[in-house]
């Protein structure tokens, strides 16, 4: 009998603790960062703002928008993990020129609904397929998308930020498929849209 006690206040000592550190902020882990955090206040939850505030403004302020398709399976050469650049090889990149198809993506990237909104992490190997890069002046941030995992990632010269882009699938597909109507495997990941 004592020993059903023990169990039952341990779940209830770690259930509260857990509470306790969700309501602190405590729930950085369900995103990655790729440089070191110094302290926890420092990361915010990734949902509860979308983006880091320099990553929205990368976005909003864009001059040009290229979309690139991306070979993430490249074996590892110079063209891998470069800062602020997509992992693999870039097999084809255009400038946007449309511009609705430029503010809907800008659109579907800042909206908060657009991410899961859960602290799970997800666990997966990043591989990105496509990618999107704004472009100011000498600055740029690239989106780059993993249908392999639904993975998200956006990244700069000094660091990245992963999100679960599951919710971003369809419309991020209907967009890559605008851009290069005429491509073989974009027709293919897009086939059921």
């Amino acid at each position: 009998m004592r020993l059903k006690t023990t169990k039952a206040m341990t779940k209830r000592i770690i259930l509260l603790i857990s509470a306790i550190l969700f309501m602190a902020g405590v729930t950085s882990y369900a995103i990655t960062r790729g440089k070191a955090q110094e302290s926890i206040e420092e990361s915010p939850s990734p949902y509860s703002e979308l983006l880091p505030d320099s990553y929205r403004t990368a976005i909003l302020s864009a001059d040009s928008i290229y979309w690139m398709l991306i070979d993430g399976w490249t074996p590892s050469d110079s063209t891998n993990n470069v800062p602020g650049k997509p992992i693999g090889e870039i097999l084809d990149k255009r400038l946007s020129n449309d511009s609705v198809l430029n503010e809907n993506i800008k659109d579907l990237l800042l909206t908060p609904t657009s991410f899961s909104n859960d602290s799970m992490v997800k666990e997966c190997t990043f591989i990105p397929d496509f990618g999107i890069m704004f472009v100011s002046g000498s600055d740029s941030l690239v989106m780059s998308y993993s249908t392999y995992c639904d993975m998200c990632r956006f990244q700069t010269k000094n660091d990245f930020w992963d999100y679960d882009g599951t919710l971003l699938r369809d419309s991020l597909f209907s967009m890559l498929k605008k851009e290069f109507p005429r491509d073989k495997y974009v027709r293919n990941i897009t086939r059921h849209l």
